[in-house]
């Protein structure tokens, strides 16, 4: 996980409410006390004071379609975390933008600022970080094991499948065949592998969520891949089992909420 503090008083422009760009300067900062933010920079204490008494907010660094910031929105709401959204559009490569290549030199999101001023990046990494520092509720099982065979479904979906259709492989794959359709059914494949995997790793359990009566990161993974499969016109009819469990996470409103069209930034589909 790369962690890393961002300079004192650094400014930049983020674009907010639904995609629109606004004039908004939002300062991150690495001072520790809310009063001497307040007396420093009392203009802009409102951007990040939201009824929050004396704590600042953290900034989740996202786009409302990415399913790795979509995973670390599931989580953050599960621990009932708010946070302040900064959108940035990657189809319009606003990643790449000098501004938040110097929060995240890597030029991805999601990238969390926490209240110090550190940056965190890489969404599974990010989650880890909440349940190690807001234990509750756990994300994790206690034991060991079990708590292995979460990880190893999770990393199926964030290490093998959702990497192979990001936007910049997609890009890849339309620069070296000249085909949009060959891009979409590259996508569909990959989501299909991968899920079908998933399908058989739950097929025959009885338990509302992946691994239990509760919903844990298997269940943060999965279900924003879901969303990825139906995108690229998957067929999700053969995954009866991830289904049953997609339904039993979006009654909760952790999991509603953070879906892409309830995004700030979201466009229409």
């Amino acid at each position: 996980m790369l962690s890393r503090r961002v300079p004192f008083f650094r400014a930049y422009s983020v674009a907010l409410d639904r995609g629109k760009e606004l004039p908004l300067l939002v300062t991150i900062l690495t001072i520790s006390s809310l009063s001497n933010f307040v007396h420093l920079a009392p203009a802009l204490a409102p951007i990040y004071v939201h009824a929050l008494g004396n704590h600042l907010m953290m900034i989740l660094h996202g786009f409302f379609r990415s399913s790795a910031s979509w995973r670390v929105r599931i989580a953050l709401n599960l621990k009932g975390v708010r946070v302040h959204h900064a959108t940035h559009h990657l189809r319009r490569g606003e990643h790449r933008a000098a501004d938040y290549l110097a929060i995240n030199p890597q030029g991805l999101v999601p990238a969390l600022v926490t209240e110090d001023g550190h940056v965190l990046t890489q969404s599974l990494a990010i989650i880890e970080w909440l349940e190690e520092t807001i234990p509750q509720p756990p994300l994790l099982p206690a034991d060991p094991l079990a708590r292995a065979r979460v990880r190893a479904f999770a990393y199926v979906i964030a290490c093998d499948t959702h990497p192979l259709q990001n936007l910049k492989v997609l890009n890849d794959v339309r620069s070296l065949t000249g085909d949009e359709a060959a891009a979409q059914a590259w996508a569909r494949r990959v989501n299909e592998q991968g899920l079908d995997w998933c399908e058989r790793a739950l097929s025959g359990g009885a338990t509302p969520f992946a691994f239990g009566a509760a919903p844990s990161l298997a269940d943060i993974c999965f279900v924003p891949q879901l969303g990825n499969a139906r995108r690229f016109k998957a067929d999700i009819a053969r995954w009866p089992r991830l289904l049953e469990i997609e339904a039993n996470c979006m009654a909760l409103d952790a999991f509603k909420s953070a879906v892409p069209e309830n995004q700030p930034d979201a466009e229409p589909a």
